[in-house]
Formats: C-alpha cells, structure tokens, sequence
C-alpha cells in the first residue's frame, strides 16, 4: 500500500559506505535502504525506491551528513553552506501586493526592487513545513517557523527584521505555529564562475533584475555560488534573482536538521568562488538571457 500520493515531500536521509556499495538509508517519514557501486546509482536506486512507496514522483533528499563531492570539486565546497529551500508553498491574500515591499514593482515583469516592509502577509491554506514559499509570488518570499528561527536569530541579531505572518479566520484552528518572514538588506548577490559549462535563466529589461542558473561541468549540477571572501557569518543574506535568499553554514543546518520539532527543512549546498573567478556584474548582463514578462 502506498504511503501517501502527495507529492514534493521532504525525505531526511543518511548514508554510509563500504569498499564496495554505497548504502543509502532514508529514515522520515518512510523508511527504505538501498545500496549500489556508485553514489548515483544507489540515489537512482532510493528515489525509486521511495516513489513505490509513497506515490511520490518529486522527492526531495536531505542527507545528514551532506553526500560527499567529487575530490576535485571539493575546494568549491569549502566553507561548507547550505542555501534554505521551501518545498511547499502556501496561498495568501496577494491583493496587497504593493504594502509588503517599500519599492516599485515593475510594469513588465512584476518584481519589486525594494525591501521587505513590516506589513504582514494573510495565509490561507495550511503550512505542512517549517519553511514555505508563497504561491503566486515572483518575489519568491520565505516564512519561517519559529522553531526554525531559533537556530538562525543568534546569528542574525540587528541584521533582519521580523515580520509577523498573519492567518486567515477559517484556518487558523488549524496552524499550530507562529510563522514570520524576514526583512533585510542582502549583504552579497550569487556570482557566476567563468568556467561555467551551461548558463541559463532570465532578465528584464526594464528594471534590470536578472536569474542565472549554471552547471559547473564538475558535478553536473545546477547550483548557486557567492564569493568567499565575503563570507562572515555563520547565515549569509544575499540576493539570488528575484529572491532575498539565506544561506547557513553546515554546523547551523545540522543543528536544524537533528531538531525533532521542525519538520521538511530542506536546503542545497551552494559553491565558495574567489573573485578572480567570477564573471563581473557587466558581464552577466551582457549574457544572452531570455526576456521575463508578467
């Protein structure tokens, strides 16, 4: 019998391996054990593996500890930090669009420039993680648990604001915790290393914002990189495209993970790129970018 038909779960994970298999155990919210020659193979093996038992076609796998790099990638990984995911997403009054930002949302493509304002969002559906998105928000928003944000205030202190996130009446017996966002200035933009092997994403002409996503050629993944040097604290507030994004160093995202109380956290490793690496700002806008409209 199958487990659940929802999809997008958060599946928490570990590994170990021998001379010969990698052994891949998911430990919540099902449990399954897989083991193969290779790392990719045993990863094809527990998707599948989890799909039969819960219906689940877009899984996602949080490994604690993180899967191990490639060595020759391994200087890219160093500091190790985690950029916050949400894989779920709750419904909102969206009618108030113009109060959440203290910027102009632009006409073409609907992504405001300015900062997060202290008016609270109204959720309407039931959060089913820690972390959530917000459906039909190109700015791509985050609301945190309370939970999760006990392991992230100590380090964020003067840095971000709160703001409170609102319940609409009709559900509010059922959300169980408090939710708020966070309002801050980034501090850093992802960067793009020039010895990318694949470049994809978007921009906008009219107000400039832009989303780059890029394959390493070491790994073969997509992923997001800063630049190292400007890298301070153990929660890094950058800008990722539309996004006010947040990333964690491994020892936050461990503590997170081993807390019982959060449930679905989910997060990807991101890259560490010396300056002389990276291409300039000028330089990706110059990239032949497909053009974003509302």
């Amino acid at each position: 019998m199958k487990h659940s038909e929802r999809e997008g779960g958060v599946y928490e994970c570990t590994w170990h391996r021998t001379q010969k298999q990698w052994i891949l155990i998911c430990r919540k919210p099902v449990k399954a054990r897989v083991q193969a020659p290779t790392l990719e193979e045993a990863t094809d093996k527990l998707i599948s593996e989890l799909m039969s038992l819960t219906g689940d076609g877009e899984t996602h796998l949080e490994f604690d500890p993180p899967l191990p790099r490639e060595t020759e990638t391994q200087s890219y990984f160093t500091p190790e930090y985690f950029q916050i995911e949400y894989n779920d997403s709750v419904t909102w009054h969206h009618e108030n669009l113009e109060g959440l930002y203290s910027g102009a949302i632009c006409e073409k493509c609907r992504i405001v420039q300015g900062g997060r304002t202290l008016v609270p969002r109204v959720i309407t559906s039931v959060p089913r993680f820690d972390v959530s998105g917000f459906y039909q928000d190109r700015n791509l928003g985050i609301m945190f648990s309370e939970d999760c944000l006990h392991h992230l205030r100590t380090h964020l202190k003067s840095r971000a604001s709160l703001v409170s996130v609102e319940v609409d009446n009709r559900i509010r017996s059922k959300v169980k915790k408090r939710y708020f966002e966070l309002s801050f200035k980034p501090e850093l933009s992802v960067v793009i290393p020039r010895w990318h092997a694949d470049l994809s994403g978007w921009q906008c002409k009219k107000c400039g914002i832009l989303s780059v996503q890029w394959t390493s050629g070491l790994s073969g993944e997509t992923i997001n990189a800063v630049e190292r040097d400007r890298v301070m604290s153990p929660v890094l507030l950058f800008r990722n495209g539309p996004a006010h994004a947040i990333a964690i160093e491994r020892q936050v995202r461990d503590r997170i993970l081993k807390d019982g109380a959060i449930k679905g956290f989910s997060s990807d490793r991101i890259a560490m790129l010396s300056h002389e690496e990276i291409i300039s700002r000028k330089g990706i806008r110059e990239l032949r970018l497909r053009q974003i409209e509302a």
